[in-house]
């Protein structure tokens, strides 16, 4: 896998006084960032089995600021209801379980670190995708395993992740 993260947000917003927020608070970084990673899904029978990692390194945007390097990983295992009356009608459904984590580099504000960001995070997200056709959603709520971040910083709690994939 290979892409680049665009500099699309807005870097100037301002808070109710006029003042301009920090770089770290602002809807997009100003930086374009190179993305490189690895997936591979092996099926097997009704079940499938899916890992991916990326890192994105982090080059300097907006006020001198760095958002900082970023690795993300998941493992999941998808059980495919292949003989359900749901999936006879063309409405395909599976059952997900994923491990999904993520490592954030501390942010870098004119080459002093930012001791209370980053750190590491996973979540074990069971869920549900439903198939019909090309299209494909998906459902699952992750539950923190370990929050291990750097400095003060409030703990993730339960996250809800959906999508909606269409293939052409």
């Amino acid at each position: 896998l290979a892409g680049m993260r665009f500099p699309t947000g807005q870097t100037n917003e301002r808070d109710e006084f006029g003042f301009k927020l920090a770089a770290d608070d602002q809807p997009g970084t100003g930086s374009w960032d190179p993305i490189m990673g690895l997936a591979i899904s092996r099926p097997y029978k009704q079940m499938s089995f899916d890992a991916n990692a990326s890192y994105r390194l982090s080059n300097q945007g907006s006020q001198d600021t760095i958002a900082g390097d970023s690795f993300s990983y998941n493992l999941a295992t998808t059980y495919n209801f292949k003989h359900t009356m749901i999936a006879r009608h063309k409405l395909k459904p599976s059952l997900i379980i994923e491990l999904n984590g993520i490592w954030q580099e501390q942010v870098e504000f004119n080459n002093l670190k930012d001791n209370n960001h980053g750190g590491t995070l996973i979540f074990l997200s069971p869920g549900l995708r439903l198939s019909l056709d090309d299209l494909a959603m998906n459902f699952s709520l992750g539950f923190p395993l370990l929050n291990d971040f750097n400095g003060l910083q409030p703990e993730a709690g339960i996250q809800l992740f959906t999508s909606l994939n269409w293939l052409i």
